[in-house]
């Protein structure tokens, strides 16, 4: 198996991450910043198809890194949410 399809997806979820941090900074509210990465995960996959060719097709696997970074960030949200209920 090639191990150089992770290098770009890494690159994704290490960039949301950034963007979820940034965004935890000045909106101060979880569910929004989570929010604010789906909207950048829209934009990377948007500009992949409109670069095309061999560029949108690397941009769209790190649109996948980002993808997996914002199902984590709600997942943690909502289990936290149910836990809180719950106590």
């Amino acid at each position: 198996m090639d191990k150089d399809i992770l290098i770009p997806i890494a690159i994704g979820f290490f960039a949301n991450v950034v963007v979820f941090g940034i965004s935890m900074l000045v909106v101060k509210n979880k569910r929004k910043a989570a929010k604010i990465t789906l909207i950048f995960l829209g934009i990377n996959v948007l500009m992949s198809f409109l670069i095309g060719s061999w560029g949108g097709l690397g941009l769209l696997v790190i649109s996948f890194g980002m993808l997996i970074v914002s199902i984590c960030l709600y997942l943690y949200i909502y289990i936290e949410r149910s836990f809180k209920k719950s106590v």
